[in-house]
């Protein structure tokens, strides 16, 4: 008796290292693609369709899309502080403050200013009183 069927199979065709976005740390990984292999007595002997391609963390295993790869620490990092700087202007803080944030973490003046213009679609107010800026 010949016992034929179908398998799933996943093939590594990588390996390095790079910024996981879930453990927030340099990490290995892995290059997997996958496939339904046509097997014999439970051996994928060719394959038949492909299947997907993907990035999994090895600390997490969590599987990541391939454009994870060119992802920085400092990228993910921008991205959260935007996300944070957004929030706090929604909270009230105000402008300037967030402003200030930016330039302490290496930004220069005018990079900050036009990406709070961007953040706060141009609508900064001055406050007579206290002289700072809100949105």
């Amino acid at each position: 008796m010949i016992i034929l069927g179908t398998k799933g199979k996943r093939n590594v065709v990588g390996k390095g290292k790079f910024y996981c976005p879930k453990c927030k740390a340099d990490r290995s990984y892995e290059h997997i693609k996958t496939g339904q292999y046509f097997s014999a007595f439970f051996i994928p002997l060719f394959k038949i369709k492909d299947g997907s391609e993907f990035i999994e963390c090895k600390s997490c295993e969590t599987p990541f899309e391939m454009s994870v790869l060119k992802m920085t620490r400092e990228k993910v990092d921008f991205a959260r502080f935007i996300e944070i700087a957004k929030k706090q202007i929604a909270a009230g803080i105000p402008v300037n403050e967030v402003r200030d944030n930016f330039i302490s973490l290496g930004m220069e003046l005018d990079a900050a200013t036009k990406i709070l213009h961007e953040i706060t679609d141009g609508e900064i107010v001055l406050c007579r009183k206290c002289n700072l800026m809100y949105s």
